[in-house]
């Protein structure tokens, strides 16, 4: 292997460590800030901190559970699908392709 290709392969797996970081706080951020926002329009008060927060009424705390279950799953497939396209930009088509080429540069270091 000639070293311009390890070069080459050590920054793609920089590049895909970076956007797979960025993509899960990306997430986390957008996916709470919707959460606070929906819960205050349709409550008229601030999202509570936790879904078994002891001052929420048994169908406050299932309604805020299920806003949250379905926003993040939402939010995930978004960032997620974004963060492919991103790694499909660095030259991996797949995620599969992307965690091969990662657990290669593992076994050509020697790790």
């Amino acid at each position: 292997m000639s070293h311009h290709k390890v070069e080459h392969d050590a920054d793609d797996a920089v590049m895909v460590k970076l956007i797979a970081t960025a993509s899960g706080v990306a997430a986390t951020f957008l996916a709470n800030t919707i959460i606070r926002q929906v819960w205050k329009h349709f409550t008229g008060s601030s999202a509570p901190k936790h879904w078994d927060d002891p001052n929420l009424k048994i169908a406050q705390a299932v309604g805020f559970a299920a806003l949250s279950a379905g926003v993040a799953v939402l939010v995930k497939r978004l960032v997620t699908h974004g963060a492919t396209e991103a790694m499909r930009r660095v030259g991996k088509e797949t995620t599969a392709e992307l965690a091969s080429h990662i657990v290669a540069q593992h076994v050509n270091k020697g790790h």
